[in-house]
Parts: structure tokens; C-alpha cells; sequence
């Protein structure tokens, strides 16, 4: 299927997806496709030991490590769907 110019597909060719489950409210994603300018999107997939979901946030990031994401309620194993794109 072609790209077209407004396809983000076109703008971001470099673009790995995961899934994490969270242990107490945070995750180590280890992967060596993260860098100090990867864009990290996180989304909640399915709830854990919460009945609402909690904020995500990427808190930390070690290029071609990991990075870290952390829920707002400290009891959370819910499981996450993480995106990176490079720029």
C-alpha cells in the first residue's frame, strides 16, 4: 500500500510498539530502540488491581536500554500498550 504525505507512516518510518504489565504501579520496558529523543506513548489496555485507570507516565529513559512508566495509583497491574517513534 503506498504512503501518502499525510500518512504518519511517511513522517515517522522508525516506529517499535510493546506491551508491559505494570507491578506495583510501574514497569522497566527494556529495549534497545529507545533514545534521548524517542516520542513514548503509552495507553492503558486492560485493568489490573485498579477500577479506574490510572494516569501513565514515562518517567525515565536510558537510551538503548530502557524506560520507565509509572501509573498514578501505586497498586496498578494493569497492562499497557507502549509506542516509540523517532523524529
Amino acid at each position: 500500500m503506498p504512503v501518502g504525505p499525510n500518512d504518519p507512516a511517511a513522517a515517522y518510518p522508525l516506529i517499535r510498539t510493546g506491551v508491559a504489565t505494570l507491578v506495583g504501579g510501574t514497569v522497566d520496558v527494556l529495549t534497545t530502540a529507545v533514545t534521548a529523543t524517542s516520542r513514548i506513548l503509552v495507553t492503558g489496555q486492560t485493568l489490573g488491581t485498579v477500577a479506574v485507570p490510572s494516569a501513565l507516565t514515562v518517567t525515565a529513559r536510558t537510551p538503548a536500554t530502557s524506560f520507565t512508566i509509572v501509573a498514578s495509583q501505586a497498586t496498578d497491574t494493569s497492562t499497557v500498550a507502549w509506542q516509540l517513534i523517532e523524529p
